[in-house]
């Protein structure tokens, strides 16, 4: 134990135990000094981390729009303006972190040399033994060493908190609202129906008092300019946001007096882009109902298929490229260039 260690050194001579100690605030002093501006640059090294990953991921997938207008150098350009940043955050958060360990063991050389030379002195006056001063060198040498495996590990320390940091910020985020908002239902024959909602995501106003009413039964299309709200008004209606203002009404039951568990159960919809999750065609077809039966899921598929003449739709999905995105990988492999 490094109490039980100080206490010897104590008993062996309390000048030099003094003189031991003196490294300890002057290595906490570097450690504070340094740990901090290194930390900073880490959360730099990871934030540009994110931003070439994200890039990545997003050129992967949208290689052919790519292509077909021509962003490829823009798109180079973008990847090693990234790769720049991380690389300079990256060399100076590494240099700073590893210097505290050189640092540290300086002071702790400089320290077992101040002891030599105290104990030096004081064996020359007679006032400790030759063996004890030794035998103080190697406490000494214990007791300093935590700090110096400590400062050896800084690096790997300081990264995994900017990791951590980045993490939690997603984890602390701010839930959404499930509060159910008690409301009169309002009795009408429509399906749907929108009633003079107001919503904006800044202080720019995106819909004023749009009203709306779906009969059931009926087929209604939303048209619009790209930003005009269509994606939005989806968005309120499946409560992955509430409005500022106004009504939604589903069946003549306000939305927000309804959880968003039990309103989504109530709502189907095909997105824009289809994404397979690992498993069978079959196991996606059903992913939005679980209690599904066979039959009910070779209709879904849009033919009148039976065993075995729709045993594809339990094949195994492959995440695969040119399987499942026909031509990107042609696509990738005409942009030898990218990322290279």
């Amino acid at each position: 134990m490094d109490v039980e260690k100080g206490a010897v050194m104590f008993t062996i001579s309390w000048k030099l135990t003094l003189v031991a100690l003196l490294t300890v605030p002057v290595s906490v002093l570097i450690t504070g000094t340094i740990a901090p501006r290194a930390q900073k640059l880490f959360g730099r090294q990871q934030e540009h981390l994110g931003k070439i990953n994200g890039q990545v991921e997003e050129i992967y997938a949208g290689v052919g729009i790519v292509r077909v207008f021509g962003q490829e150098e823009n798109e180079e350009e973008t990847f090693a303006k990234h790769n720049d940043s991380y690389f300079d955050a990256s060399w100076k958060a590494e240099f700073l972190s590893i210097m505290i360990f050189p640092l540290m063991n300086f002071v702790k050389n400089v320290g077992y040399l101040l002891i030599a030379v105290f104990g030096v002195i004081d064996v020359i006056n007679g006032a400790i033994s030759l063996g004890n001063v030794q035998a103080f060198l190697q406490y000494s040498n214990q007791f300093s060493q935590p700090l110096t495996q400590l400062a050896n590990m800084s690096s790997t320390i300081q990264q995994t908190i900017a990791s951590a940091e980045r993490i939690f910020a997603v984890l602390d985020a701010e839930d959404m609202d499930e509060t159910v908002h008690p409301a009169e239902g309002l009795k009408t024959d429509t399906k749907l129906t929108f009633k003079d909602v107001s919503f904006s995501y800044t202080d720019a106003p995106l819909i004023e008092n749009f009203s709306l009413e779906v009969p059931k039964g009926e087929m209604v299309a939303i048209v619009g300019p790209t930003g005009a709200g269509k994606t939005t008004i989806i968005n309120l209606l499946e409560r992955f946001y509430d409005v500022k203002g106004g009504q939604i009404y589903l069946d003549g039951q306000e939305t927000r007096s309804m959880s968003r568990e039990d309103l989504r159960s109530h709502i189907a919809m095909v997105l824009q882009d289809t994404w397979l999750f690992t498993g069978t065609i079959f196991a996606n077809i059903k992913y939005g109902r679980e209690d599904a039966g066979d039959e009910e899921v070779y209709r879904a598929q849009g033919r009148q298929l039976h065993p075995p003449a729709a045993g594809w739709l339990r094949d195994p999905v492959k995440r695969r490229r040119d399987k499942y995105f026909p031509g990107a990988k042609a696509a990738l492999d005409d942009c030898p260039g990218l990322f290279s």
